[in-house]
């Protein structure tokens, strides 16, 4: 099992990562990963094609299956990330 509940993954521009990472790792209490298990910019696909390349801000969240695989931690999730979201795209100035 990995050591995270979470990944935020990213390309170049970190402007909705690094706040989004420092805001969740200041309530879990386990660390967030950053571009782990694997990086967020994969070169052709859709994210790089509607993001990346016109430069909109953007990241990836990657949940351990086993936290959100009912409604109850879904929503649990969905509650928990909602403020930091908001938070770190007010930080990134957008």
């Amino acid at each position: 099992m990995r050591p995270w509940e979470i990944g935020v993954l990213s390309a170049q521009d970190r402007r909705i990562a690094d706040p989004l990472i420092a805001g969740l790792q200041s309530v879990l209490s386990s660390p967030v990963g950053d571009n782990a298990p694997y990086a967020g910019f994969f070169p052709g696909d859709a994210l790089s094609q509607h993001a990346h390349i016109p430069g909109r801000p953007n990241v990836i969240l990657e949940l351990r299956q086993d936290l959100i695989a009912d409604p109850a931690g879904q929503t649990e999730w969905a509650h928990r990330l909602a403020p930091h979201l908001a938070a770190a795209r007010a930080n990134a100035n957008l």
